[in-house]
């Protein structure tokens, strides 16, 4: 056990020179602990603490008897700066004993010295005063606690005093709906406070905040956009179905604050006077503010609903009402289970929203049947179980389905048809709004590690959805879909045999026969649709692995000589479509693309000479 001598050394040596500087080798403020407090927090500028506080000059002469209970701001000009930057290393129930040399950091400063608050006893008094300049001042502080403060715009105009802390690092976006309690009240000259309105559960649309903080900028605001590059401009279009639900009570300063919160939070910020008047006109007329009043904005920040721009260019929007539970989400090929809403917002005040469809219970979905809009899948690929949301757009074609869902009837092509048309009685765009909960999914298993009889179906139905897409002469998706069935025979995943079937077995033969055969489909069925896009060099590079298979397969011979012809390798050309006469003298395409070769060669050895 320590003595009493040898812990207070230790106690000096912690704390004498914490916060003192050097010039010329002569200390300036020095700190020394008489007693240690707890915890590892300190307070900060411009919190402001709770103090006993004593203080007195080398001489004796006591210019500050014992006051308990004293509440100062750290950084506040008024007080002397080593008093105040000595307690921002001071821990709270530590007990400290702070010496200040004369000069700036005492009361003989040079700096703002108007500002300088003088205690009591001397405040009248010019001999004692120039007493305090001259002399050696001591103090004896005893921090008690402190109230965490933020300077929000780093300028003294908006300083937050925090009464609950928030939770997490999640705080609001520009486009956030968020529900509050608030009060807002005016604070006269000598901090008198009067009410001006309140509310409970109030919903606050933060949609609009961008536009309203580009034409309210300050000057220390914009020098610091310049200086960090930031592009100020407001966004050109917003949502209107989400704007109708703006509550126009809540000003610019409401939204500027709420910025800075933390979900939980509660706390009060005051305004300091004439802010108002610069930077949210709006709100001095609504609250019937005056130059010389402040403005006290007291807020409970108490539940938010994101709101993502989820294309990020103003024309989705996806309001996340429940966030669901777990980590998984639905993949591409999954089945989903929704409950839907779809119907057409409002367009004004006035205007009732026009509802499409609504189910009464569940309905299910496979998203590689495409008969779910490609935003839809999208989306549900970062929905978790049990989420719900509202999606908002106005982009037609990421609403529409490939294929209309005759089975359910929720997203019918025809539904669409007035998406992203422009009212003509607002000058608006028609939004259209899906309403969805997913109530579940279910993920089938990876192919590599199903039976071989499993298979067999999985890449028949890739097969059937590819030819839907080249009915419909959507050629990218059609190819898309056969390189997908492709990709599992190239991945291995067909033939590996994990579930160690009898590869003897006359059964096990068959089925790698037919599998075999959708290979040789999938690749020649790739080349068809890339000779429709006109893309001849992937057709020249796909085609032999065809001919791996079978080599006198017409259909691959054909399109290999196609491409070749149209990338004006002729021998080449020549070669493929000679071996397909041979197989089928009379096949009458081949005889069309060999007539003309002919003419092709013929033109370019005449432009040759």
């Amino acid at each position: 056990m320590k003595s009493t001598r040898t812990e207070n050394l230790l106690k000096t040596r912690l704390a004498i020179n914490a916060i003192s500087r050097e010039k010329n080798n002569d200390k300036i403020v020095v700190k020394e602990i008489m007693k240690v407090g707890s915890g590892l927090s300190k307070p900060g500028k411009p919190y402001i603490v709770l103090v006993h506080a004593l203080g007195y000059t080398k001489s004796k002469f006591c210019f500050l008897p014992l006051k308990k209970n004293v509440k100062m701001t750290l950084g506040d000009a008024r007080l002397p700066s080593g008093l105040w930057k000595s307690i921002e290393h001071m821990k709270k129930g530590e007990c400290a004993k702070i010496w200040i040399k004369p000069g700036e950091f005492g009361f003989g400063r040079e700096r703002n010295p108007e500002a300088l608050q003088w205690p009591d006893l001397v405040k009248d008094d010019e001999e004692l005063k120039q007493k305090l300049r001259d002399e050696e001042i001591y103090y004896e502080i005893e921090l008690l606690d402190w109230i965490v403060r933020s300077d929000i715009l780093g300028d003294g105009q908006l300083m937050k005093t925090y009464e609950t802390k928030g939770k997490g690092l999640e705080r609001c976006g520009d486009d956030d709906e968020v529900v509050i309690d608030y009060k807002i009240s005016k604070l006269d000259e000598n901090t008198n406070e009067t009410e001006i309105e309140s509310g409970e559960n109030e919903v606050l649309n933060m949609i609009n905040y961008q536009s309203e903080l580009a034409q309210s900028k300050s000057a220390y605001s914009e020098k610091l956009d310049a200086k960090l590059g930031i592009d100020t401009k407001p966004p050109e279009t917003t949502c209107p179905s989400l704007e109708l639900q703006t509550n126009e009570k809540f000003t610019f300063v409401i939204k500027r604050i709420l910025k800075t919160m933390k979900l939980g939070e509660k706390s009060f910020t005051v305004v300091q006077h004439g802010w108002m008047q610069k930077n949210d006109p709006k709100g001095a007329a609504r609250y019937g503010l005056k130059e010389t009043e402040r403005l006290k904005v007291d807020i409970e920040f108490k539940q938010m609903i994101h709101i993502e721009d989820f294309y990020k260019d103003s024309t989705t929007y996806i309001r996340t009402i429940d966030k669901g539970t777990g980590t998984g989400s639905p993949l591409s090929d999954s089945i989903i289970a929704l409950n839907i809403k779809i119907a057409y917002s409002r367009v004004s005040e006035e205007d009732k929203e026009e509802v499409l469809c609504e189910s009464e219970k569940p309905v299910e979905y496979a998203l590689d049947e495409y008969t779910v809009p490609p935003l839809i899948r999208n989306i549900m690929k970062t929905f978790k179980h049990q989420q719900k949301a509202e999606i908002h757009t106005i982009l037609k074609e990421e609403c529409t389905p490939e294929f209309d869902d005759e089975e359910n009837g929720m997203f019918k092509k025809e539904f669409f048809d007035k998406v992203g048309q422009t009212d003509e009685a607002t000058g608006n765009q028609r939004w259209i709004v899906f309403k969805i909960e997913l109530v579940a999914f279910d993920t089938p298993e990876a192919m590599h590690g199903l039976y071989l009889e499993d298979k067999i179906p999985r890449l028949l139905k890739m097969k059937d959805i590819a030819g839907k897409f080249f009915k419909a002469k959507d050629w990218p998706k059609a190819c898309k879909q056969y390189q997908r069935m492709y990709s599992h025979f190239n991945l291995k995943d067909i033939y590996n045999n994990l579930q160690d079937e009898d590869i003897e077995s006359e059964e096990y033969k068959n089925k790698i026969a037919e599998c075999k055969k959708i290979e040789l489909q999938s690749l020649t069925n790739i080349c068809v649709v890339k000779s429709k896009m006109g893309d001849w060099q992937d057709i020249v590079d796909i085609s032999p692995k065809a001919l791996e298979i079978d080599p006198n397969n017409i259909k691959a011979l054909f399109f290999r000589g196609k491409a070749l012809l149209n990338l004006l390798e002729y021998d080449n050309a020549s070669e493929c479509f000679t071996k397909i006469l041979s197989l089928d003298p009379n096949n009458g395409d081949t005889l069309k693309e060999v007539q003309k070769l002919k003419q092709e060669k013929k033109k370019y050895f005449e432009k040759q000479k």
